[in-house]
């Protein structure tokens, strides 16, 4: 049996990995979260301290610097986490290797594109400046993110959860500390270089020994990487580009105060989008080597995961829809806002099918169907621009989360068939779907109350989890491990 660094047999192929990866997953999300706790402070230091100029400057070379990072990123981490989890010995380390060569040489000339760039826009020199800097951090980011694919593949979940915690707490400290110092913009900019390398060499500290430290430059095995990246790469640009359609044909096609209510709507839900990921991720090298290995044991992980992933989407797709108030009234405290409540109640019901989706498209990139992914998101990158459109022009911003929430739905119903089609002994058991059904049912009776919406919600939540209970919905696996958490306490 492979072992992992420590000598000790390889996690994945044992039956700690489904426990492990539920811990993990659980751990991420709740890093996640505090993680978005601790932007908002970093936000409103930054905001209250460099006032409206020099915070446009700011979000300007930070929203250049997170542009270049993500076209950087082109598919190798997710491409890369599949190569670790799959690879051992001599071939692990060499992948490894080449990957934080490319990474490191895509994100330099990025930052280099991106400041010559900024030079021909005509930006103030203090944000050409500001983005060479804050592209010194990326490159640092850069490198942890490739190094600690080591950790997620072997399911080292927690220490990903810690690492980038004590990055986001040493940004939110140093930035403190600027403010209490009555810095200027640029200071603020070079935070990113020692909060970046706060994360890298955590990460160096716990993977040395299991992978190389130092990039490789072959070229050969360069192009053959990049060559198996294309369509994925492509796939993902087509992911961002969906995104982001909705606001722009809302801009192009309704007025401004219909794009300010789904504006406000977007970036609610966009901040709920990465946890669909982070669970489902956190199964990812699980399902890899199983592809490989087991095909049986794939099939049964997809099971769970589809189960798991189903009862946690409706969950939160009803919490967003019934505490849209809430969360309208906390962002922006209400006002002429108040009418982004609908809107994003039905857009928060995109959030549900979301998560089914995000279960397939992990099955398809552990089975290296890398082109129907491709093929699958430019389809459906087209199908939604026409239906939002259209949408729009019919009842503009509402439409729009109409839009986004029927081609979610579309999306992981399509999904499902992609995948059965290609291994039909991967469909999961859709014996549940009632009962999820009756379960949602139930936690949306509390909305007839006429109560007050933080009421309705906890109301709703606390009916949902019951239903999940008496209708026996919860995975054993997962009360297994809760179970087992109390026995350790």
């Amino acid at each position: 049996m492979p072992t992992d660094l420590t000598g000790e047999p390889d996690l994945l192929d044992t039956p700690g990995a489904g426990p492990a990866a539920i811990r993990g997953a659980a751990l991420r999300v709740g890093a996640y979260g505090l993680g978005a706790l601790l932007s908002v402070i970093a936000a409103a230091l930054l905001f209250r301290h460099l006032g409206l100029i020099d915070i446009g400057r700011y979000t300007i070379v930070i929203s250049m610097i997170a542009l270049v990072g993500g076209l950087s990123d082109a598919g190798l981490t997710s491409i890369g986490m599949r190569e670790l989890s799959v690879q051992s010995g001599p071939a692990r380390r060499v992948t490894s290797s080449d990957l934080l060569g490319v990474r490191i040489v895509i994100s330099v000339l990025g930052v280099a594109g991106m400041v010559i760039f900024s030079l021909l826009a005509g930006y103030a020199d203090v944000v050409v400046t500001g983005v060479l800097i804050g592209g010194v951090g990326l490159v640092l980011q850069s490198c942890q993110s490739t190094l600690s694919l080591s950790l997620l593949s072997r399911l080292r979940l927690g220490w990903i959860s810690a690492i980038g915690l004590a990055g986001q707490a040493t940004s939110v400290l140093l930035i403190a500390v600027l403010v209490a110092a009555n810095a200027r913009l640029l200071a603020f900019v070079a935070v990113t270089i020692p909060a970046a390398a706060v994360g890298l060499v955590l990460t160096v500290i716990k993977v040395r020994g299991d992978v190389p430290l130092i990039p490789t430059l072959h070229r050969k095995r360069w192009r053959r990487l990049l060559r198996m990246v294309l369509p994925y790469s492509i796939a993902v640009a087509a992911t961002a580009i969906y995104l982001q359609m909705s606001v722009v044909l809302v801009s192009l096609i309704a007025n401004a105060h219909q794009l300010g209510l789904f504006s406000t709507s977007f970036r609610i839900v966009t901040a709920l989008m990465p946890i669909p990921g982070l669970l489902v991720g956190s199964v990812f090298p699980i399902f890899a080597r199983a592809a490989r290995d087991d095909k049986a044991r794939l099939a049964y992980a997809v099971d769970r995961v589809f189960q798991t992933s189903l009862i946690l989407g409706v969950w939160i797709a009803l919490a967003v829809a019934i505490g849209a108030p809430v969360a309208i009234q906390i962002i922006t405290g209400g006002g002429s806002f108040k009418a982004a409540n609908g809107v994003l109640a039905i857009q928060g019901l995109a959030l549900g099918p979301m998560f089914i989706g995000t279960v397939w498209g992990n099955v398809l990139l552990s089975l290296q169907r890398l082109r129907a992914i491709m093929y699958f998101n430019l389809a459906f990158l087209a199908v939604g621009a026409v239906l939002v459109g259209v949408l729009v022009s019919v009842d503009g911003a509402r439409g729009a989360a109409i839009g986004n929430a029927a081609i979610e739905t579309i999306e992981a119903i399509v999904g499902g068939i992609v995948v059965v089609r290609n291994d039909p002994r991967l469909m999961p058991s859709l014996a549940s779907l009632p009962r999820v059904a009756l379960a949602a049912a139930i936690g949306a009776a509390p909305i007839l109350l006429d109560a007050p919406a933080v009421v309705e919600l906890v109301l709703s939540s606390a009916a949902y989890a019951a239903a999940l209970v008496a209708l026996r919905l919860i995975p054993a696996e997962l009360t297994d491990e809760i179970r087992r958490l109390r026995a350790r306490r």
